[in-house]
C-alpha cells in the first residue's frame, strides 16, 4: 500500500462532521467545568451569510480555544503509508487541517471585538492509535503528525489535561466567556440592558436541541426565559431561512420590547437575518388572523376561543413559541396544541404541574438581597403613605403599582394631587412609542408581562390569579410590598412559597 493520504488531506477544505462519542471524546466532554474548562460539542458559528460547524471545542479560560478533529487512522494505516511533507508546510503547527476554521474564527473575533480574540490550538483524537504504536512510526510521519498534538487511545483524562496545558502558559488577561463564546455563538448570548451574559448549560441544551412536535419548558421567574425563546427562534431561522416562526407575547408592549431585543441581537451578531421574518405577536393577533380566515368577527380585548377555531386547521407557522402561558387564558394552550399538531410548538411556563416539561431552567437571576414585605393594612392608604416615603429615596419611574383596573383609575386621580411627579396609567396593550416610562406607573394585573422595576407595590391580591400575583411579586429588583386587608387564598398560597416574606 503506497499512498500519500496525510498531506493531501491536510490541504483539503475542512469538512468536519458530528462525532460519535468514542471513549476519548467522552473523556474530553467530561472535562466540562474542570479547572476552567468548558466543552462545547456540535457548535455552529454564524457570521454574515456564512456558517461553520465545529464538532468539538474546548475553552480553557486561562489559555484559549482547543479544537479537536477525530481520526480513525490505525497503526497499520499510518505504517503502510508513504509520507512526504508538502513543500509549503514548514512547521508542524501548519500540518493540521484547521486553516479554514482559524480564518473563520479570527474574522468573527476581529469584526465583533476588534482583535484576534484568543489563541487557537489544534488536536487530533486518534481512538485507534496507542502511544507505543506511535513510537514505531518513521520520522516523516511523526513530523506530519506531531506527538504533542495527538490524543492517543491509551491516554487517561489526566494525560489529556497535561497535554492540553503544554500548549501554552497560563494567561491572566484573556477575555471573559461572554467575549469569547458569546462572540462565536451569538445564538447563546443574552443581551440585557447593555449587559452580556452567556447562556447557562440548561438554556443552551434547549436552544441547541432539535425541534419536536411539542416542547414544554418549565422555568423560574427571572431565569432568562423570554430571551432564551428568542435565541431559539433566531437559531432555527439561521438553520432554515424558509421556516415560518411566530413568538407569542402576552401584550403589545411585551412584543415591542422583544422586537427591540431581536434587532439588538442581530446587529450584535453581524448575521444576515431579517428581523421581520420572525413574527412577534399577541394571542389576540393570532386568534384574529384565524377568525378572519373563517370569516368571523375579530376580538378586541378578551381572549375567547370560538368552537369553530377548534374545528378548523390553521397552518400559520412551522414553529410557534409561546411565552408566559400562565398569564394567558387556559383555553389558549389547548388552541395552540390544536393548530400546531402538524408543526412545532414550544411553550414556556413557570411550573410543571403535570410533569410534562422537556427542559427546566432551575437558575434565576434574582438579586438575593431583594426585600419582600407583606403587610396586613388598609392597602389604599398604605400605598399613598409608601409612595410618599419612597419618593424621598427613589425616582418616580422606579416605582410600579400593580392592582385591578378600578383601583388603578382611582389611584391615578388621587396621586395627581398628592405627589409632584407625573402618574401614568400604564397600558401594555399600547405600543412602546406611545408609552411614557418617566413617571410613577400604575398597571393592572393583566398588563404586567415583561415589565421590570426597582420597587413594586401590589394591591388587590384577591382579584389576581395565583400566576398573576406571583409574576407581580417578581417584577422588582430591589423591593416588593404586598398589601392586603384580609387573608385570602392567594395570600396563603404565596406564604407557602415565599418563606422570606417580612410582616
Amino acid at each position: 500500500m503506497n499512498f500519500n493520504f496525510l498531506t493531501s488531506l491536510f490541504k483539503k477544505k475542512n469538512t468536519l462532521s458530528s462525532y460519535t462519542d468514542s471513549l476519548l471524546v467522552k473523556d474530553i466532554k467530561e472535562l466540562h467545568n474542570h479547572d476552567n474548562y468548558l466543552v462545547y460539542s456540535d457548535v455552529t458559528i454564524y457570521h454574515h451569510n456564512d456558517s461553520f460547524f465545529i464538532p468539538l471545542l474546548l475553552l480553557d479560560l486561562k489559555r484559549g480555544i482547543y479544537i479537536f478533529e477525530d481520526k480513525s487512522w490505525s497503526f497499520q494505516d499510518l505504517a503502510s503509508a508513504s509520507i512526504s511533507k508538502a513543500s509549503k508546510v514548514d512547521s508542524s503547527e501548519n500540518t493540521l487541517s484547521y486553516e479554514n476554521t482559524h480564518i473563520f474564527l479570527k474574522r468573527k473575533f476581529n469584526e465583533l471585538i476588534h482583535n484576534d480574540g484568543v489563541e487557537i490550538f489544534n488536536y487530533l483524537i486518534m481512538e485507534n492509535l496507542q502511544k507505543s504504536e506511535y513510537n514505531q512510526l518513521d520520522l516523516p510521519t511523526k513530523e506530519i503528525l506531531p506527538q504533542d498534538k495527538i490524543i492517543f487511545h491509551d491516554e487517561s483524562k489526566d494525560d489529556i489535561i497535561k497535554k492540553l496545558e503544554l500548549a501554552s502558559d497560563e494567561k491572566t488577561d484573556l477575555p471573559s466567556i461572554e467575549k469569547i463564546m458569546g462572540t462565536l455563538l451569538i445564538q447563546n448570548l443574552i443581551l440585557d440592558n447593555k449587559q452580556e451574559y452567556f447562556c447557562s448549560d440548561e438554556q443552551r441544551a434547549f436552544i441547541d436541541s432539535p425541534l419536536q412536535e411539542k416542547t414544554i419548558i418549565s422555568a423560574k421567574y427571572n431565569s432568562g426565559k423570554t430571551i432564551t425563546i428568542l435565541l431559539k427562534a433566531i437559531l432555527e431561522k439561521l438553520r432554515d431561512n424558509n421556516k415560518r416562526i411566530i413568538i407569542i407575547q402576552n401584550t403589545t408592549l411585551a412584543c415591542d420590547k422583544l422586537k427591540q431585543r431581536l434587532i439588538e441581537t442581530i446587529e450584535k451578531a453581524i448575521i444576515s437575518l431579517d428581523p421581520t421574518s420572525i413574527e412577534i405577536i399577541t394571542p389576540l393577533e393570532l386568534l384574529n388572523r384565524h377568525l378572519s380566515k373563517i370569516k368571523k368577527d375579530p376580538l378586541f380585548h378578551q381572549i375567547k376561543i370560538d368552537e369553530k377555531l377548534m374545528a378548523k386547521s390553521f397552518n400559520i407557522a412551522d414553529l410557534i413559541l409561546c411565552d408566559d402561558i400562565e398569564l394567558i387564558d387556559n383555553s389558549f394552550k389547548d388552541y395552540l396544541l390544536h393548530i400546531q399538531k402538524n408543526a412545532s410548538l414550544i411553550i414556556m411556563q413557570i411550573e410543571d404541574t403535570q410533569n410534562e416539561a422537556s427542559f427546566q431552567f432551575t437558575t434565576d437571576f434574582i438579586d438575593k438581597d431583594r426585600e419582600i414585605y407583606k403587610k396586613q393594612v388598609n392597602p389604599y392608604a398604605k400605598t399613598m403613605q409608601l409612595i410618599d416615603s419612597l419618593l424621598k429615596s427613589y425616582k418616580a419611574k422606579d416605582i410600579l403599582v400593580v392592582c385591578d383596573d378600578d383601583t388603578k383609575n382611582k389611584l391615578g386621580e388621587d396621586l395627581e394631587h398628592f405627589i409632584k411627579d407625573e402618574t401614568i396609567l400604564f397600558n401594555s396593550s399600547e405600543h412602546i412609542i406611545y408609552q411614557n416610562s418617566n413617571g410613577l406607573q400604575l398597571v393592572s394585573f393583566s398588563q404586567i408581562a415583561s415589565l421590570r422595576t426597582k420597587i413594586a407595590i401590589i394591591l388587590d391580591t384577591h382579584k389576581a390569579t395565583k400566576a398573576q400575583l406571583e409574576y407581580a411579586i417578581n417584577l422588582s429588583t430591589e423591593k416588593t410590598y404586598i398589601l392586603y386587608d384580609q387573608d385570602n387564598e392567594n395570600i396563603t398560597y404565596i406564604d407557602s412559597k415565599y418563606q422570606y416574606l417580612k410582616d
